[in-house]
């Protein structure tokens, strides 16, 4: 899903809710990967949440690079009073069964993420022979170059 997709999910659901929403509550790590460790906005959006604060995201794997990352960032969180919506993970992360929900599926995510990499990573000899190379995500054929 696009981000601004996510943002239009995210304010419809905060205009629902009532809850306050300016632009300056939107933190997006424009151009950088998921996959990373380094995310400022992330970063920023951690250290900015208070208690009784509401963190709404499109999806729980926008809270961390890997299993480990996601699992501490949302157990610091929520340890701290901050309660986390998810649009698209339909859990309830107060109460054991959603937590135990979040756990199974966190792992799950993180099994697929890797395997996707596996496949990736298992066809690019094949794909090299072929003259075609990775770049942005996309295979592109030799010569070919991004507008």
């Amino acid at each position: 899903m696009s981000l601004s997709d996510q943002e239009r999910a995210i304010r419809e659901r905060a205009a629902r809710e009532g809850w306050s929403l300016t632009d300056e509550d939107l933190y997006v790590d424009h151009g950088v990967s998921g996959a990373l460790a380094d995310r400022p906005a992330l970063t920023a959006l951690t250290g900015n949440l208070d208690r009784y604060d509401v963190l709404c995201v499109w999806s729980l794997d926008r809270l961390g690079r890997d299993l480990p990352q996601m699992l501490n960032n949302v157990q610091q969180l929520t340890s701290e009073g901050v309660e986390i919506v998810s649009l698209s993970d339909p859990v309830d992360l107060t109460s054991a069964a959603g937590e135990f929900q979040f756990n199974v599926g966190a792992a799950v995510a993180a099994f697929e993420r890797k395997r996707i990499g596996e496949r990736t990573r298992a066809s690019m000899p094949a794909r090299a022979k072929a003259g075609k190379h990775l770049r942005r995500g996309l295979w592109l054929p030799q010569g070919e170059r991004h507008a």
